[in-house]
């Protein structure tokens, strides 16, 4: 009798460990201004496949490595049959950082620089951002990336700016001035295959000009010049 009721309970025992936990829903919790769709991109877990913690580790790294979240946990409700949902719990940060620089520049003239950037514009993991100088002359750029374009696999990234400044040259003791203008355009891509491997490739358009603003132009000084070149960077994390 007693071994009779050993083998029923090793075959239940077997029969319950050879059932495979599934996920039947994933939720994320603590959102406020990231949108669930944006996060959704870092996991990848997905509803009605096998529980797979180390996938859920992965994607707690991949969360946690965004701008947006300080911090990044799970946990599992059990139900009926073998499923469970699959929580995803995270605490944001605050994304809206302001830049201020002042400084004094030529002819003792009052610089500043103001600038905004968004790490997680939209709620959507963009980053925007924006600033305005006065060095002299006006200045501005904008920046706009979206790190996770279709998925967390593909991202891109767009620069634009122009600096302008009075830029003084020397030559026999006397000094010149030029309008210098400074355009940059710049365009990448970036590609993750793996949790621990990015590889980026930028390709940008700069271009400098010249216009002597004070000065009589002669053979060494030029009343104008400009010069344009290409840029190639490619990077491997």
């Amino acid at each position: 009798m007693h071994k009779l009721i050993i083998s029923v309970l090793f075959i239940l025992s077997l029969n319950l460990f050879s059932q495979e936990i599934r996920v039947d829903s994933i939720v994320i919790n603590g959102l406020k201004k990231s949108k669930t769709s944006y996060l959704k991109k870092m996991i990848f877990s997905s509803p009605n496949e096998v529980l797979d913690t180390i996938t859920i580790k992965d994607d707690i790294v991949r969360m946690i490595r965004e701008p947006a979240v300080s911090h990044a946990y799970y946990s599992i409700d059990t139900l009926p049959m073998n499923k469970i949902i699959l929580n995803y719990h995270v605490e944001e940060n605050k994304t809206l950082i302001p830049a201020i620089d002042i400084w004094s520049t030529l002819d003792a003239v009052v610089a500043y620089h103001i600038g905004i950037n968004d790490h997680n514009f939209l709620g959507k993991g963009y980053k925007a951002g924006v600033f305005f100088r006065r060095n002299n002359l006006n200045g501005f750029g904008v920046l706009f990336s979206n790190p996770n374009f279709i998925n967390y696999t593909l991202g891109w990234e767009g620069i634009l700016q122009k600096r302008n400044t009075l830029e003084p040259v020397y030559q026999a003791a006397q000094t010149y001035f030029y309008d210098y203008n400074f355009w940059n355009a710049e365009i990448g891509v970036s590609f993750k295959p793996k949790l621990e491997q990015i590889y980026r490739v930028n390709l940008g358009f700069l271009e400098d000009r010249y216009t002597l603003k004070r000065g009589t132009p002669n053979a060494s000084i030029p009343n104008n010049f400009e010069t344009s070149k290409l840029l190639l960077k490619t990077s491997y994390d």
